[in-house]
Order: structure tokens, then sequence, then C-alpha cells
């Protein structure tokens, strides 16, 4: 019985290495490589085992047990394996379906290191500024988003798209300016898209983060086995969690306060400052929490509207688009409350009547 006991410890080691590494590294080539390596040499290792109690001269019965322990863990890794490849978009963009769903739909990234073809110094050209609504988030062709399908209904626009996961307002101006610095390109029109969370980084800096990540009502062992397995992780995503509550709240203080969002509203009046000094049109896009329309408003919506209404910018609210609407077919799916392809198609073709 020597061997599979040494080959099993072996196994718990390599998993427990497998587990830290997917809940701790960056995902990249490397890191994902030497798990794969690890996954096959601990299904060797329980092969193995599996062998050598076939001809263990242990009775009948605790020879069965040992066989069908074995063979359900196997099982499990075969379907890690299986696991290990499969993408899926999440709102939470740090579960490992996630990060699978990005690295399998990167492309096309721009010399500039955006989510997009490369820019053209043309006429009537249209700058899209925002966070993971205007990249696309859960969106598998770039060419589905609003921002692409405009110039499908208008040949006379060009439309380049800037837009990155997490940036906040200050982010996103710093961003738009560094762009066209860069790129030397003057854009006619600046389609600005805003959602709630944009008022994060002023809000950070002031009002301490708390319990706003997912994960953070596990235990340790428990959030170790959920982050470090591809099948755990995935099973547990399957069904939406109360992870967001926290972070809900926080947005609701961080709107709630007076200097918080004097500060954010300055930050949003750069944009309109910068456009009106370099003669560009500015046009900003609100979008909802698109699961909860009324919170929305509520916490920062109409805030926002009254905001740029005051300074004589023309909005669109997104809720107000499709309030009608099955609100499961506005999002990428349960999982990911993230434009789906028909809404960004419904955006597209309103914002081109407002361009017209």
């Amino acid at each position: 019985m020597k061997n599979p006991i040494y080959n099993f410890l072996i196994f718990c080691v390599l998993i427990l290495i497998y587990f830290i590494s997917n809940k701790i590294n960056e995902y990249n080539i490397w890191n994902r490589s030497s798990n794969f390596v690890i996954l096959i040499i601990s299904i060797v290792h329980l092969f193995k085992s599996f062998h050598e109690i076939t001809r263990s001269p242990f009775n009948v019965k605790i020879k069965n047990i040992l066989l069908m322990f074995y063979s359900t863990l196997i099982f499990i890794l075969f379907t890690e394996l299986i696991f290990f490849f499969i993408p899926k978009s999440h709102f939470f963009g740090n579960t490992l379906a996630s990060k699978n769903w990005r690295s399998y739909y990167k492309d096309p990234i721009n010399s500039f290191g955006f989510h997009d073809f490369q820019p053209k110094n043309k006429k009537n050209i249209i700058l899209f500024v925002g966070d993971s609504f205007t990249q696309g988030h859960g969106i598998k062709n770039v060419k589905d988003r609003y921002s692409n399908k405009i110039e499908e209904y208008n040949d006379l626009y060009s439309s380049i798209n800037i837009g990155k996961n997490g940036l906040d307002t200050k982010q996103e101006f710093s961003t738009m300016i560094d762009f066209i610095s860069k790129s030397k390109i003057k854009p006619k029109t600046i389609i600005l898209q805003y959602f709630g969370n944009d008022i994060e980084g002023i809000a950070y800096s002031k009002i301490k983060k708390k319990n706003n990540e997912p994960y953070t009502n596990l235990s340790k062992l428990s959030k170790l086995i959920i982050k470090g397995s591809y099948l755990v992780n995935y099973l547990y995503w399957l069904y939406p969690h109360e992870d967001y509550k926290p972070y809900l709240n926080y947005l609701k203080k961080a709107y709630s306060d007076p200097d918080i969002v004097s500060e954010h509203l300055s930050d949003l009046n750069k944009f309109i400052q910068y456009s009106k000094d370099n003669n560009i049109k500015l046009k900003v896009l609100i979008f909802p929490f698109l699961v909860d329309f009324e919170l929305s408003d509520v916490i920062y919506e109409n805030k926002i509207k009254t905001f740029f209404k005051s300074k004589k910018i023309e909005t669109i609210s997104v809720s107000q688009l499709v309030l009608k609407m099955d609100k499961n077919d506005l999002i990428v799916n349960k999982n990911d409350g993230h434009a789906s392809v028909l809404l960004n198609e419904i955006i597209a073709k309103k914002l081109n009547k407002t361009l017209k």
C-alpha cells in the first residue's frame, strides 16, 4: 500500500498548488500552461494509485471502496480539465470562466491598446469614451457593439472606441486626452458613456472601501476551493449571489455625499469644457443597472441627467429606450449585467437618429 499512499500525497500537494496558483496568479499563458501540466500529472498519479489498489491484498469490500473513491477523484479531475477551457462572461471580471472569456475574445487590439480596429484619421470621427459597456464586455464580436454598428447605419461616420473595463470618469478623461494627443485625431463628436460606478475613483479616496468584492462572505478554505477550481468556480457562479449588495450600498453612500458628488461633477464638466474649447459635439449615453432601472434612478441617474441638462448637453437614457422590454433580453446572461447584442443594436439606432 506504500505506492498508493505516496501517489495520493503527491496528488494532494499538486492540487493544493493548483488551487493556490489559480487563486493568486495573473491570467497568462505561463500560468495556464503550468496549471494544465499540474492537472495532467495529478490525473496520472491517481491512475497509478488506482492501478496499485487493484493489485493490493485488501479484502474486496475495502478495495471496492478505495476504487470508487479514486474513480470519483479521476472523474472530477477530468471534469475540471474540461471546465479549464470553458468561457463565460460575468459582471465580476475576476471569475475563472470570465478570464477564459476575455482571453478567447480579446482581439482585435489596436496599437493604442484598445479593443478595436486600428483607428484612421477620417472626417466625421465619433469617439466613444467609457468603461466596460463601451468596450463591449460580454460581446464576442466588436462589430456587434453600438460604437461599431453606427458605421453600418451610416457610412458618413467613422467610429473609434477607446472604452476600457473599470475606468471611472477621471480615468476616462485622461485616457481620451492621451489618445487624442498620441493619435493626432480630432473627433467631430464625443459619445461619453456613463454608468453608476464612474464615481468610484473619488469615492474610494474619501470613503473606506469595505466588503465590496465577491467571495467576502466565504471561509478561507471555501474561498481557496471556489477561486482555485474552474469547475467549482463555474458552478458557484451559475446563480447570482448577494455579493453586489454591499457594493450598491457603497454607491448609495457615495452619491449621497455632497463633497464626493461635487468633485465628480467637476470631472464630468471637464468633458463639457474640452468639447466647447475644441468645437466638438458632446453627447452622453447613460446606462442604468440593467436589472433594476428604478434603483438606478434613485442612486445616480436622475442626478447625472439633471447635471447635464443644466449644462445643455444632450443625454440619452438607455432605460427610456427599453422600458417595456424583458430585462433578460437586455443583458449578456443572468450573471453578466452588461448590454446584450440586441441592446447594443437598439442603442446604435437611437444614436444614429440623434447624430442625423
